[in-house]
């Protein structure tokens, strides 16, 4: 089926599927992404390209102003991930013989420090205005959304920061490079 990321999507356990998602993802910036199936390295590669980087977000420092992304080699299903892929491919982004999971769009939470997460969705959803929630734009800064801009699309990811972090202060290390 086609995932469109305007509309909602719903996720029921389906084997062997073939999957498009109407989405142009870029190599020229980090892209958020959440999907409802595992990609092995191989299909990874398959479609980004050899040298496609894919980050998973690991923790915070106990200051909390670095949220820090290790490198992954695979991406599993419903789980939030920031990667760059070798090659730009264009809509749709079609996947063959993956197993769609019926598990919802999940998060990860920072270890030391809970009050920050890296949050999938699978579907549009309006991003609160209240600073506690940010988006990573295409040129890898931080940014909080504002009232008639705050809708997310579906298949990406956002981050939940405390109230009384401040964004422009904060930083993203991603595979050792801030």
């Amino acid at each position: 089926g086609t995932a469109e990321n305007d509309g909602t999507v719903a996720v029921g356990a389906v084997s062997d599927a073939k999957v498009a998602i109407v989405r142009t993802l870029s190599s020229e910036y980090w892209n958020t992404l959440c999907l409802p199936f595992s990609l092995t390295a191989e299909q990874i590669t398959a479609t980004f390209g050899e040298g496609t980087i894919i980050t998973k977000f690991e923790d915070v420092n106990e200051g909390g102003t670095v949220m820090t992304f290790v490198e992954a080699t695979s991406i599993e299903a419903s789980k939030p991930y920031l990667f760059k892929p070798a090659n730009t491919v264009e809509i749709p982004v079609v996947f063959e013989g993956v197993t769609i999971t019926s598990e919802g769009a999940g998060s990860v939470t920072a270890r030391t420090n809970g009050n920050y997460a890296f949050v999938g969705t699978y579907s549009k959803k309006d991003m609160k205005t209240d600073q506690s929630e940010v988006f990573i734009t295409t040129s890898g800064k931080l940014s909080y959304p504002a009232a008639g801009t705050n809708t997310i699309k579906g298949m990406r990811a956002f981050i939940q920061l405390p109230t009384t972090a401040n964004a422009k202060a904060f930083n993203l290390n991603i595979g050792g490079e801030a």
